[in-house]
């Protein structure tokens, strides 16, 4: 698989969730097809998504559009 093959060449560098209630949560590993594939956790990525998306969440940054209405 391309993860696979992506891991092994060390070009696989972070991996994460994101969804409302988890804002962003890092992988750090995943099992396919028997094997475990180890992805560094929390790297500069997962951060600067995280840093985005609880701006726009807290009003400290515009959003595109639609993504958040005043109540």
């Amino acid at each position: 698989s391309e993860v696979i093959a992506a891991s092994e060449q060390n070009r696989l560098v972070e991996a994460f969730g994101a969804g409302t209630a988890a804002v962003v949560t890092p992988i750090e590993k995943l099992h396919f097809q028997g094997n475990d594939i180890v992805i560094p956790a929390t790297g500069k990525w997962t951060q600067q998504f995280w840093n985005d998306l609880t701006d726009i969440q807290y009003g400290r940054k515009q959003g595109p559009e639609g993504w958040s209405v005043p109540v």
